[in-house]
């Protein structure tokens, strides 16, 4: 649910800052409308939303979170689910009645002030419960900041003002907070919501540009702090009543270049990949200043060929149906096996949440989707919290505590003949880029049976 939200969340202002045109529009729609689809799959009869499709609790954050993002893209326009709305509004009331502060923990008052928030966006302000919070004297800064913008929401904008009045932003949190997903740079882009919502525009241009130097930068970034910065930047531009026309021209070897104009602050076009050979050419033609960036992407013949592991110890073993070991470099066509990686924490950070194993196999391989088949091997002991089983690969998460280990099984079979890359197989935490493992890839062959 948390990725879902992520993925789609800031591509609802993306055309609020960026002109390309209907073919962004279509694109960010089609995106949106899936997300909406999906996320459909995880409400529950009580109106809360679960971390996982078919999970028998309602995710705290997530409901919040979602919830969030359902109600920002009602206001441009998509179609909720029948019923979510009133549903989600009834749950989110019950919690922020019976939330009190005598069971806050890391994180807590956060995600109680957050649901608050999404109240007043939908119209729906709990002012009790938001009285109740502010009087509270232990109060984290980034639950001030963001009770500070459900009161501007509810038109409390000098409610909002006192409760900001010289509360710091600039180290607001801790990272690594695993009950609201949160870090650094994502609360600070709550902030910047808070200091849009209340036209701080002066005091945001060092969040701004704070924020965009880590998103420009190499440091690991979840998808939630990802998502979020993205959103508060756009909502920020979007909102900017400044002029900022800019105009510019570029070209390059085998395409003819445009001359655009635009008062939108971003633009983006898609270039051959003939330029790889050759030079670009930029020519700014407005007054003031335009960056240029180009980016490149592509799929490697080869991943990383090295083991790796921090905070966390994984091993791959293959065998036959029997529980043998097999060597998988070359295999019969039409060999049922098993791919067994054993996951272990061995505790330096202590418990583990949301750990993301990822397991893609060759084209020569066929997964064998056990519950499709309506069968179990005996080797299967442990189960993730989640799976997902897609055509090559198999994506599986779960929680792990301090100094225990899960052996997850995946069975395969040998189908077709060739040469192939098995690539590496890794695991990793959402939330948390210190804890990962990793076992290199290699060449694998399926041969024709009797050779």
């Amino acid at each position: 649910m948390e990725q879902t939200t992520s993925g789609a969340f800031p591509q609802l202002f993306l055309t609020d800052v960026e002109s390309n045109g209907e073919a962004l529009k279509a694109k960010t729609e089609e995106n949106v409308k899936a997300a909406i689809k999906r996320l459909s799959g995880f409400i529950r009869p009580d109106g809360g939303l679960s971390y996982w499709p078919g999970s028998y609790e309602s995710s705290d954050w997530g409901t919040t979170y979602a919830g969030h993002f359902m109600l920002e893209a009602e206001k441009k326009g998509y179609t909720l689910p029948v019923g979510f709305k009133r549903k989600w509004i009834s749950f989110q009331k019950k919690q922020a009645r019976q939330w009190s502060h005598q069971t806050n923990q890391n994180g807590h008052d956060l995600a109680h002030a957050y649901r608050l928030y999404t109240l007043a966006l939908a119209g729906e302000a709990e002012l009790s419960a938001m009285n109740r919070m502010r009087n509270l004297s232990s109060l984290s800064n980034q639950a001030k900041w963001r009770l500070a913008a459900a009161y501007a929401l509810a038109g409390y904008t000098d409610v909002a003002e006192q409760l900001t009045q010289g509360v710091a932003y600039s180290t607001v949190n801790q990272r690594g907070n695993s009950y609201t997903y949160g870090s650094v740079e994502r609360d600070l882009a709550m902030v910047l919501e808070t200091m849009s919502l209340l036209n701080k525009r002066n005091d945001a241009g060092p969040v701004v540009q704070q924020l965009s130097t880590a998103l420009s930068g190499k440091q690991w970034m979840s998808t939630q702090t990802t998502a979020y910065c993205l959103l508060a930047i756009s909502k920020f531009a979007g909102a900017s009543t400044t002029s900022r026309d800019f105009s510019f021209e570029w070209s390059g070897k085998g395409q003819d270049g445009e001359k655009i104009h635009s008062q939108l602050p971003v633009f983006q076009t898609a270039l051959k990949t003939d330029l790889l050979n050759g030079s670009l050419s930029v020519t700014n033609k407005s007054a003031g200043v335009i960056y240029a960036r180009l980016v490149m992407e592509g799929i490697p013949a080869e991943d990383d060929q090295t083991a790796q592991t921090s905070n966390l110890q994984l091993t791959v073993e293959y065998s036959d149906m029997n529980g043998r070991a097999i060597d998988v470099t070359k295999l019969q066509q039409g060999t049922d096996f098993m791919a067994i990686v054993t996951v272990k924490n061995p505790g330096t950070l202590g418990h583990q949440e949301n750990l993301a194993l990822t397991q893609i196999f060759p084209s020569g391989w066929e997964i064998r989707n056990t519950r499709l088949e309506d069968i179990r091997s005996a080797h299967e002991l442990d189960q993730p919290d989640y799976r997902d089983i897609r055509d090559d690969r198999v994506y599986s998460y779960f929680d792990l505590s301090t100094n225990k280990q899960k052996k997850l099984v995946v069975m395969l079979n040998a189908a077709y003949t060739g040469s192939y890359y098995l690539p590496a197989v890794s695991c990793e935490a959402m939330y948390n880029n210190t804890v990962s493992a990793r076992q290199p890839g290699e060449w694998v062959e399926v041969i024709k049976a009797g050779l």
